[in-house]
């Protein structure tokens, strides 16, 4: 959602994000506010996706 609608990457700490993340993924932990996580993150998702394609 984030990069797709090419948010910017603060929108994950905004309570409205969370309350969507806990709604539709309830077990699901978000990444620490920590820069370094959150770039790893991404780059997780992104090697997975790459490997889909």
């Amino acid at each position: 959602m984030v990069a797709k609608d090419n948010l910017p990457i603060n929108v994950t700490e905004k309570e409205g994000f969370k309350y969507l993340i806990k709604t539709v993924a309830p077990t699901y932990q978000l990444p620490g506010h920590n820069g370094a996580n959150m770039v790893k993150a991404i780059t997780d998702v992104f090697g997975k996706k790459q490997d889909e394609i």
